[in-house]
Parts: C-alpha cells; sequence; structure tokens
C-alpha cells in the first residue's frame, strides 16, 4: 500500500518549502489518502480502455499499437485476419518479441494486457479476446526479467565419481554406527525412560534404525573375496548384534 500525501487543506499555490506570510499548517494522518492494490488495477483498466479504438472501416490492414514502457510500436497484420479469426494472441506476443528485440525463445516473457486483461493462452483467437479489425487498439506489454544462465559444472562435478571399495564402503557404514547410533544407543542403555510407552517407543525407534542404515547395509557390502574386507565386514555385524543384545536387556 502506498501512502500519498493530500494537499487539499492547503488553499493558494504551493511550495515544498512552505508559505511566506503564514503559519505552517500541520499535517496530520487525516491529511494522508491511500491507494491501495484495488485502485492500481483500477487505474490499468481505465487506462487500457480508454485507447484510441475509432472504427476505420477503410483500412488495408488490421493494427494494433504495443505500448512498452511509454513507448507505443504500431504493428501491422493482413487486413481483416482478427475479425476472420486467422490472428491469435501468440501472433501478437510474436510481434511484441520482435519489436522489442527479444528473442522469439523468450517470448512468454512477453505479458500482454487489453483492457485490464491479461492475455495468457498463446491459442485464443484474438478476436475471443475482444480485438477488431477496423479498430485501433492499445495493448500493454510488460516484460519480465530474462531466465538466469545455468552455473557452469566445477571440475569435480564434470568428472564421475570413483567407485567405492568394499572397506571405503564398510568403513562409511561404520562411521555413521559409531556417530550416530552408537551415542543415542548409550543413553538409552544408561537413562532409560521411566514411563513404558516411551521405553518401548525408544527401543524400537533404535533397533529398527540399527537393522536398517547398519546391519543391512553391511549384507549389501560385497567383499569381492578380500579377506581384510571379509573380516571388516564379520567383527561390525558382531559389534552391532551386541549392541542389539543390550537394547534388548532394557526391555526385560
Amino acid at each position: 500500500m502506498s501512502r500519498w500525501p493530500s494537499w487539499s487543506g492547503w488553499p493558494g499555490r504551493l511550495s515544498p518549502f512552505g508559505r511566506s506570510g503564514s503559519d505552517p499548517v500541520p499535517v496530520t494522518e487525516g491529511g494522508f489518502s491511500y491507494i491501495t492494490d484495488e485502485d492500481l488495477e483500477r487505474s490499468l483498466q481505465q487506462n487500457s480502455s480508454s485507447s484510441d479504438e475509432t472504427p476505420n472501416p477503410n483500412r488495408k490492414s488490421d493494427v494494433l499499437v504495443l505500448k512498452h514502457r511509454r513507448v507505443s510500436y504500431p504493428v501491422h497484420f493482413k487486413g481483416g485476419s482478427i475479425d476472420s479469426g486467422i490472428l491469435t494472441v501468440g501472433d501478437i506476443r510474436d510481434a511484441a518479441a520482435e519489436k522489442l528485440e527479444i528473442p522469439f525463445q523468450e517470448s512468454e516473457r512477453i505479458k500482454l494486457f487489453y483492457r485490464g486483461r491479461n492475455l495468457k493462452d498463446n491459442s485464443r483467437l484474438a478476436r475471443e479476446e475482444g480485438l477488431r479489425s477496423n479498430t485501433n487498439s492499445d495493448i500493454l506489454c510488460v516484460v519480465g526479467e530474462p531466465p538466469k544462465p545455468s552455473p557452469s559444472p566445477t571440475p569435480q562435478q564434470m568428472q564421475p565419481p570413483t567407485p567405492k571399495s568394499p572397506l571405503g564402503k564398510l568403513d562409511e557404514i561404520a562411521s555413521k554406527f559409531h556417530t550416530q547410533l552408537v551415542p543415542e544407543c548409550i543413553r538409552f542403555i544408561q537413562s532409560p525412560p521411566e514411563d513404558k510407552a516411551k521405553l518401548e517407543f525408544e527401543h524400537k525407534r533404535l533397533t529398527e534404525s540399527i537393522l536398517a542404515q547398519v546391519l543391512l547395509k553391511l549384507d549389501a557390502v560385497e567383499t569381492d573375496g578380500d579377506p581384510e574386507a571379509r573380516q571388516r565386514r564379520k567383527d561390525l555385524v558382531k559389534e552391532v548384534q551386541n549392541m542389539l543384545s543390550k537394547l534388548d536387556e532394557v526391555v526385560k
């Protein structure tokens, strides 16, 4: 909402520095008027509907006047193309793109307004939007921002990720288990909830998290015959099972 001062309470010629020979008139809240979004939309509709639409039956072409940033661009189409249902909103948008020197592939940046109505659908006929062949009609053009270019990929993004070795996969699973799940399990074991429902809920949550995030992932790791990786997986499975047993002891 915009605030504009209303100077109706000050007679005579106005000056931004006050009037000489008289006391200044205090400005109060009642001395302001407000312009709402509805006022702006109504003004747009009035300006659009006040365009020059004088019939001219002798014209040889259909003329539309595109207005952008206080500049008018007359565009000519084949005579009678509007009334005959040949001209579409998409044709008008393309003509606006040519006049405003905007690439055709970016023509959707152009918003067309006729009598305050947004002409969105390129497939709509011009006559369906109220345009006529024998009148000059003003169409307001508003151009949106151009699309931002996509950032260039970094060298790291351009390179395919290096496949992890079996030991690398096992280390990643072990790290998640030790840094995220084990601390929660220890807190639960040392200070289990007194409420039975909360106790069972936490036990179930921790147990299912370990099964899904650790044991199932360990089972999916192929050791490829590497004895070190096979032993490492075996040790991790044993460690995880021991933790599950401790969790079960709490709820017995």
